[in-house]
This record gives C-alpha cells, sequence and structure tokens, in this order.
C-alpha cells in the first residue's frame, strides 16, 4: 500500500468524508472477489512476478480502509 494512499484515506477520515472511504472500499472489495473468483476484466494487470501481489495489496488497503470507517462510531474523534 503506498504512502500516498495512506494519506488520501486519512484525509478523508479526517474530513468524516464516509461516503466516499465507504465507496473506496466497496470498489476494492469488489475488485478482490472479481480476482478470486477469476471475473477481473483487466488480467493483464494481474501477474504472480509483481512484487507485492495485487490481492495482497487489495488486503491491505481493504483493511486500512475498515479501520478508517471504525472512526465513525468512535466517539473520541
Amino acid at each position: 500500500m503506498s504512502k500516498a494512499f495512506e494519506k488520501l484515506i486519512d484525509k478523508y477520515a479526517e474530513r468524516r468524508d464516509f461516503d466516499r472511504l465507504t465507496a473506496f472500499h466497496t470498489k476494492r472489495v469488489e475488485m478482490l472477489q472479481q480476482l478470486q473468483s477469476g471475473t477481473y476484466d483487466k488480467p493483464h494487470l494481474v501477474s504472480e512476478e509483481d512484487p507485492v501481489p495485487l490481492m495482497a495489496e487489495l488486503a491491505r488497503e481493504i483493511a486500512y480502509l475498515e479501520q478508517a470507517l471504525a472512526t465513525r462510531s468512535d466517539p473520541a474523534t
């Protein structure tokens, strides 16, 4: 996961832009499910030689997004 992605998600969480965070989360979950089922429409982007496999990268991004979305119900924020 890139630092730019982390900063972007952190900024949206700080602004409490949960609609945008939810949209990011939904898109990445859909993409991961497509990769797992073999229905991803851009297979040329997936390579076993990638330093960080796309599915692992998506799983990390999804976890980061879920952490940011959890602040929605955090009374301290």
